[in-house]
């Protein structure tokens, strides 16, 4: 800031002027430019008025010292009055006041008026006229190139720094270009100023109260919103009426373009209500690839979503991973047809029928919504509806609570007691009696309505007695948490607790964050990151049973006994049911988590963390196969991407479906290593049977054997004595773990079992063990025992003779018969499928491979 040399001052002005003492006029200017002061009077202790000058010849260069100006002073200016840039002598003029002065109306209790009578007038002069004819004005202000004038009356009537001051101050451009980046990465408006917030804290660390205060650059909820529905209303334009339905079409082409398949539409009914179906490739997925899909499946809808009152309906089924989508429905209406027509219009969309093949789903759970229910039944005649208990019992609590009902407070709790026992009764029989002395309770006797509205709903009954559902798959829940959940993630993860602007956005969220966050939720999953799964369902306590007395009856029928009674359940895994309370309805429960413990079956079990499982939801959220291998420790570490690597380029580049997959690469390597382990190479490890040393490679972990592994990390020798295992039966047990089938020659079966099982070869010695049981003698019927679910019969369904044994199988065994059967192995997993030849007229129990072909000689 310099005096004007060309302006001539006098008095006290002239004398405060020339020594350059203009405090208040000093702490008001931005840095960075050049102000010529050409006249400063100081009207009163805080205020004054200037002339200044600078050296700006653009419009858009008065525009930044504008913004800087208020900045640095902390005022605000509001435009007063403008003129045309059309002038002779000016390029740009506009006049302004305090933003506390605002010309109100009508007088209210909250303003911010106070009739300031600040003012700031801008003046640009021209430099240059037409056909770059340069100004010939004597003004030598021109000549030397300050063309901004500024007319400063610095009179305010309030104060400038205190917090009320500044919390009125305009939002600077900066922090709306941060608001908008926020709401384009997803953000809602409570969010992004969540986010501005927090970052403003980081910056200003101890002064973050007082910069808090200023609406510059920390804005109130208000704009925040404000903002987000006027950039979002340019995006969608019309809220309704034609031209909302010809954006909503157009978008949706849009979205089948991209996804190469059709995946959503719309339609209106006869009545005129619009009905919006979708089903995205991941939803697509779950119907194809989960078998829950077809057996239950959780309807319930959210209202208020939308500023047109639009209501969404979900449908999802059960996972390990919580409740999964099948499809989604937007509609303007809840009433029956409306219902009905979104239902069906889905149903064209579903991949081959949906729901696991089966074209419509076995039970279909919601709450008791009748033109959701006859909506349902009229779409889906064949499956079974039945009523969320939880819904059931809140319905009766809201009916107790009820002041017309006319219930005394102290006689609530009862009364909804008595109708829960109802809910859980054990049998039929143990409902019949509850409900009998629910009628002749002494209380629920005082209350007349009760009784009535209890037989009304007790008339339903088999739509939420527990003890009905016995016969139907429902996995265990009883109630409709998985879609509570799934609608709580609708509105906090996908609606961001908002009202969508139409329908049109509302189907972009559902297409994009919706779809996203089940992929990222299936990817946690499938890389072991969910955390809170494991608390959330627990994997069942196998210890309570005891695994060496489970009686294997065939390959997918197994007995086990009850470790606190003398009962037997059985477990059926081709159905993956238990006879028990918890597993009867394929809810996991400790019996089948002791049969997965013994014998494996990962495939069967998916309510648990295994890699099938895991393998299963990486293909359900991204649509191609395979998984992420389980990684240690240094899995945690994490490396800094290169210069020029955005955080997405990064992701991108270790997308394990990025990655170059090899055909047969590891078959080709295990052949690789076998070839080195004959010629001797690179074998660094010794096990001694007796006197015989077999070589092998330490360092490859899933080559060795569980016992000789943990004996090897001490030393590179080890010794077996020869009562364990014999050289020969070692040799061909360390040949299959390379190999993956046994060396061609002759070999003892009971001798190659017990050896697998003294060195923990169990996937070995079952695989064993359940083809030659399954070939060589058919299962034995199992003498029947209290617990036992009667449904659970013979694959193929014989009937026991008077002597225990099925019919069937007595004749097979019959002495001088000789039966030749093919079958596969694929249950022994280091043999490949191949032929099987029973020949029950030789003597000797042996087992002989040659080439391709597996012999098993047998003797009755």
């Amino acid at each position: 800031m310099t005096s004007c040399p060309h302006c001539q001052q006098s008095g006290a002005a002239e004398g405060a002027a020339g020594t350059g003492r203009r405090p208040l006029l000093e702490k008001l200017l931005p840095d960075g430019y050049v102000h010529l002061v050409c006249s400063y009077e100081e009207t009163a202790q805080t205020h004054f008025r200037a002339q200044i000058k600078l050296r700006i010849t653009s419009e858009g260069e008065v525009h930044k010292w504008l913004e800087d100006f208020q900045t640095s002073s902390g005022v605000t200016w509001r435009i007063s009055k403008t003129y045309p840039n059309s002038g002779r002598y000016n390029a740009y003029r506009v006049n302004l006041r305090c933003q506390h002065n605002t010309f109100p109306k009508s007088v209210v209790k909250k303003t911010k008026n106070t009739s300031c009578g600040a003012t700031m007038y801008l003046m640009l002069k021209r430099h240059t006229y037409s056909q770059n004819r340069k100004s010939r004005s004597g003004d030598p202000h021109i000549k030397d190139g300050y063309l901004l004038n500024v007319n400063l009356k610095h009179e305010h009537n309030h104060p400038l720094s205190c917090a009320d001051a500044v919390r009125r101050r305009a939002v600077s451009d900066e922090t709306v270009a941060k608001l908008k980046t926020l709401f384009e990465s997803g953000h809602s408006p409570s969010s992004a100023l969540h986010t501005i917030k927090f970052d403003l804290q980081e910056q200003e660390g101890d002064n973050y109260l007082t910069a808090a205060t200023d609406h510059s650059i920390c804005p109130d909820i208000q704009f925040c919103f404000r903002l987000y529905y006027r950039l979002f209303q340019r995006r969608y334009r019309s809220p309704s009426g034609e031209e909302l339905l010809v954006e909503l079409q157009d978008r949706l082409q849009q979205y089948n373009r991209l996804q190469a398949d059709t995946s959503a539409k719309m339609e209106q009914t006869e009545d005129g209500q619009l009905v919006v179906a979708v089903c995205t490739p991941l939803m697509k997925r779950v119907h194809t690839k989960l078998r829950e899909s077809g057996e239950i499946i959780f309807v319930d809808s959210s209202g208020n979503c939308g500023r047109q009152k639009h209501r969404i309906f979900l449908l999802l089924t059960h996972s390990a991973a919580g409740g999964l989508p099948l499809g989604v429905i937007v509609t303007t209406s809840e009433s029956q047809s409306t219902i009905t027509a979104g239902l069906q219009l889905l149903q064209t969309l579903l991949p081959g029928g949906g729901f696991f093949g089966r074209k419509q789903p076995q039970v279909v759970m919601t709450d008791d919504c009748r033109a959701l229910r006859q909506s349902l039944q009229a779409v889906f005649p064949e499956a079974k509806l039945l009523l969320c208990v939880f819904h059931q019992l809140q319905a009766m609590w809201r009916w107790l609570w009820n002041a017309h009902n006319g219930v005394a407070k102290q006689d609530r709790p009862q009364l909804l007691n008595l109708f829960k026992s109802l809910v859980y009764a054990d049998s039929t029989l143990a409902l019949i009696a509850q409900y009998n002395r629910c009628l002749a309770d002494a209380v629920a006797m005082k209350y007349p309505r009760f009784l009535h509205h209890l037989a009304e709903v007790y008339e339903r009954h088999e739509e939420w007695a527990v003890c009905l559902r016995d016969d139907f798959p429902t996995r265990g829940p009883n109630g409709s948490s998985f879609v509570e959940s799934a609608v709580k993630v609708m509105k906090e993860k996908v609606l961001h607790r908002l009202k969508a602007y139409n329908a049109t956005q509302l189907v972009d969220f559902v297409t994009s964050r919706m779809e996203g966050y089940y992929v990222r939720r299936l990817n946690d999953v499938a890389n072991n990151r969910m955390a809170g799964l494991a608390r959330a369902k627990p994997l069942l306590h196998a210890n309570d049973v005891d695994g060496e007395i489970i009686v294997q009856v065939d390959q997918n029928h197994y007995v086990v006994q009850s470790a606190t009674s003398e009962l037997q359940y059985d477990v059926n895994l081709a159905i993956g049911c238990c006879t028990c309370a918890v597993g009867v309805t394929g809810a996991p429960c400790k019996h089948q988590n002791a049969i997965l413990s013994k014998f494996g079956h990962h495939e069967i079990f998916l309510h648990v963390t295994t890699p099938q499982m895991r393998r299963l939801y990486r293909e359900i959220a991204t649509g191609s196969e395979g998984v992420l291998p389980e990684l240690g420790d240094s899995s945690h570490v994490s490396a800094s991407p290169g210069r020029g690597t955005s955080g997405e380029q990064l992701q991108e580049t270790v997308q394990p479906d990025d990655r170059m997959e090899l055909p047969d690469y590891s078959r080709q390597l295990m052949q690789q290593l076998w070839a080195l382990k004959k010629e001797g190479h690179l074998c660094d490890c010794t096990i001694l049977v007796g006197d015989s040393q077999h070589r092998a490679h330490k360092r490859v972990k899933s080559l060795l054997l569980v016992c000789v592994r943990s004996l090897l990390d001490g030393s590179d020798t080890i010794s077996i004595d020869t009562a364990v295992v014999s050289s020969q039966e070692f040799g061909c047990l360390l040949d299959m773990v390379y190999t993956g089938r046994l060396p061609v020659g002759k070999h003892n079966v009971s001798r190659i079992v017990a050896a697998a099982e003294s060195l923990q070869m169990f996937d070995v010695a079952v695989g064993f063990k359940n083809i030659l049981s399954s070939l060589v003698s058919p299962p034995a019927a199992v003498p029947p025992a209290h617990g036992r679910d009667p449904r659970l019969q013979n694959a193929e369904g014989q009937t026991a003779s008077a002597e225990g044994e099925p019919s069937a199988e007595k004749e097979a065994r019959t002495p001088g018969r000789t039966k030749i059967m093919n079958a596969t192995l694929s249950s022994l997993a280091v043999i490949p499928e191949s032929i099987i030849c029973l020949k029950a007229d030789e003597p000797v129990a042996d087992y002989a491979v040659m080439d391709d072909v597996y012999q098993v000689r047998v003797s009755e």
